[in-house]
């Protein structure tokens, strides 16, 4: 499997993962009516029906989580395009850079050795800033040695996950590789969640939270 490309991800099947309606998820990697452009790029190219990567699914869901902070899309495609200009080596910058927001601008923490930590205003130009006032942590992602993301935490508390190298790709419960749909699947068809759990060697709040994420992640696509 090449890391990031493989597994591929119909647009329902992304849309679920991330949480968000798929017409929207499309237009980021299809562009908008009118002629609006998009404002992600699908690693599968412009191949119809739309296929995205785990990298994509990765960058969408973090733009998503930008929206719901209230940060418009205008402001989102300012920072993109300022990273681009004038950060060497981040090609794609929501794999690589953590962004804080204050619910209207993106920020990049910028961390000095021995220093206090600043953050670089993108949407308003390179502007810096004290940390305290726009704060908010993303700890969402794990990174393998290249600097790549190779896991997402689906939930808070870390308990379902995305990593490629689990589960063909789709969402599992951590530690054991066993899909949330799978579970969810049963769980809807009648069978106890103690039951459930006995068969795959879970716990009971395993299967509990699998089923949850997966009933509001469902509902929310």
């Amino acid at each position: 499997m090449q890391h990031g490309i493989e597994p591929r991800y119909r647009l329902a099947e992304a849309a679920k993962i991330i949480g968000m309606p798929a017409p929207t998820l499309r237009t980021w990697f299809r562009g908008w009516p009118g002629g609006k452009p998009a404002v992600l790029a699908p690693d599968g190219g412009a191949a119809s029906p739309l296929i995205l990567s785990f990298f994509n699914v990765v960058e969408a869901r973090f733009l998503d989580a930008y929206r719901r902070r209230s940060v418009s899309m205008q402001r989102v495609r300012r920072t993109l395009n300022f990273v681009s200009e004038h950060l060497s080596g981040f090609e794609r910058p929501l794999l690589k850079l953590e962004f804080e927001t204050d619910g209207r601008a993106l920020f990049i923490e910028l961390q000095e050795t021995g220093k206090t930590p600043m953050l670089l205003d993108a949407t308003g130009g390179g502007q810096l800033v004290w940390p305290e006032a726009v704060r908010v942590h993303f700890q969402s992602l794990v990174f393998d040695d290249r600097g790549d993301p190779s896991r997402l935490w689906l939930d808070n508390r870390h308990e379902v996950m995305l990593d490629p190298r689990f589960g063909w790709g789709l969402p599992v419960v951590a530690g054991s590789g066993v899909r949330t749909d799978v579970l969810f699947e049963r769980s809807e068809a009648g069978e106890e969640l103690d039951a459930i759990a006995e068969d795959f060697s879970l716990k009971t709040f395993q299967v509990e939270t699998a089923v949850a994420w997966e009933r509001v992640a469902r509902r929310a696509a």
